[in-house]
């Protein structure tokens, strides 16, 4: 008799789930009460600067996605290579986001240099910094060294949510509830320390982003 598809028996989900998964998210989304907090002005002018985003890992999917659609169509993401992280990268693609696949285990070189090549294009990037698999709001140093190569400034970008559910992942995933009110937070550019390492200036990227940031936990 033929065996019967099941999740349970899955160790990952299904990759043609990714597009339902992305337009129930989209549909949601459309219930928030949405506040841009950008005291700098980042976005007045529609990204026509090269920025690098620093974003963490368990907000992602409600960051970047709510800037100005004009900005969004000059923001590329770095997203794992991995098969979960296709649920994103289809998702961000949804929301009219550039997509750069890669990650520290897997093709990290090809796209640091891609990010490099869009940020001397004119284009913005966006990194989970303490992705893919954490610690979480640990920032890890190819942000600094990306900034460093291609002299983009850093700025965090941090969406605070008034309720959101929590899921028991590395990271704790927030997952805003519906008709919340979603505060994104664009911070001030951050400038680098040309004479420090690029670890020390991820740890003053991670200082910056933690300011911002709004958690149970803190």
């Amino acid at each position: 008799m033929p065996k019967l598809f099941t999740f349970k028996n899955k160790r990952r989900l299904p990759a043609w789930l990714a597009w339902p998964l992305a337009l129930l998210v989209k549909m949601i989304y459309l219930t928030y009460r949405i506040k841009i907090d950008d005291r700098e002005k980042i976005l007045a002018d529609n990204l026509t600067a090269a920025f690098i985003f620093a974003c963490w890992h368990n907000r992602i999917l409600f960051s970047v996605s709510l800037l100005p659609r004009a900005c969004r169509k000059k923001l590329f993401m770095l997203i794992s290579a991995s098969r979960d992280g296709e649920y994103i990268a289809t998702m961000a693609r949804l929301f009219q986001l550039g997509v750069v696949r890669g990650s520290s285990s897997r093709g990290g070189l090809e796209a640091m240099l891609e990010m490099k090549s869009r940020l001397y294009r004119g284009d913005s990037v966006g990194i989970t910094v303490d992705g893919p698999r954490g610690p979480r709001y640990c920032v890890h140093a190819g942000v600094a060294a990306l900034a460093a190569q291609s002299k983009a400034q850093v700025v965090p970008l941090i969406s605070n949510s008034t309720h959101y559910w929590e899921l028991n992942s590395w990271d704790k995933m927030q997952i805003p509830v519906p008709f919340t009110t979603i505060t994104v937070r664009v911070g001030k550019p951050i400038v680098l320390d040309d004479q420090a390492s690029h670890q020390q200036n991820a740890e003053s990227i991670r200082q910056e982003m933690l300011a911002l940031t709004q958690d149970k936990e803190r």
